[in-house]
């Protein structure tokens, strides 16, 4: 190569690693790939957006639904058990007509299908019933004592009290509501897991709340 050819080639400022204008494509290259990468941003519920599903719908659900067997189990197993000391059931009522309404009655009625008792024929407690839905202005009083003649009476009687007929038949029954023993102590843990479940979700919520006010 001559003196001329050098000459040539150190004074073209294409071949010059780097000029005045500013530093070479290899230099910038080196630089960007120096440059610390952005880190990705979190997801906007924390980091958790896999499950967000789950959280925001799945898990409230399932707690509203303990809650609502809870409370309505509860209120009905607790009412089993304090419906007889409030007197809520338990005395049925009888009711007697009076002798004309019993007379009006068996004019269009077959004898032969009313079944007769005689005031006798009444245990203690029926008896009791029977004089004072006789003297009672709505006609019945409750049956409060052993119910020996229910099945006839649920079925309509004429009694005979004093030689005169009137018509007593069942017109309440009162029995009491009854379900199974264990209805109440499962309706108190479905309770307490639903308040469980929605006391979770409280706590959960306010821990990516506060995330989000840190960031």
């Amino acid at each position: 190569m001559t003196d001329e050819t050098r000459t040539r080639s150190s004074s073209d400022p294409s071949r010059v690693g780097s000029s005045a204008d500013g530093p070479s494509r290899t230099d910038q290259s080196t630089d960007e790939l120096s440059k610390p990468r952005p880190e990705p941003e979190p997801a906007a519920d924390g980091g958790r957006s896999d499950d967000s599903f789950v959280f925001t719908y799945a898990v409230p659900f399932l707690g509203a639904v303990l809650l609502a067997l809870g409370i309505g189990g509860s209120v009905l197993g607790a009412w089993t058990v304090v419906q007889p000391a409030l007197g809520g059931c338990g005395s049925p009522a009888m009711g007697v007509d009076s002798p004309e309404t019993t007379a009006d009655m068996l004019d269009g009625e077959p004898e032969a299908q009313l079944e007769r008792l005689d005031y006798a024929d009444l245990s203690p407690a029926e008896q009791r019933a029977f004089d004072e839905a006789v003297a009672s202005v709505q006609g019945d009083a409750p049956v409060e004592g052993a119910f020996e003649n229910r099945e006839a009476l649920e079925r309509g009687v004429i009694v005979t009290h004093e030689g005169t007929d009137r018509y007593a038949t069942l017109v309440a029954s009162n029995r009491c509501l009854s379900v199974d023993p264990l209805v109440f102590p499962l309706a108190i843990t479905g309770l307490l897991l639903g308040l469980g479940v929605f006391a979770f979700m409280w706590y959960r919520n306010t821990d990516l709340a506060r995330a989000r006010v840190a960031r």
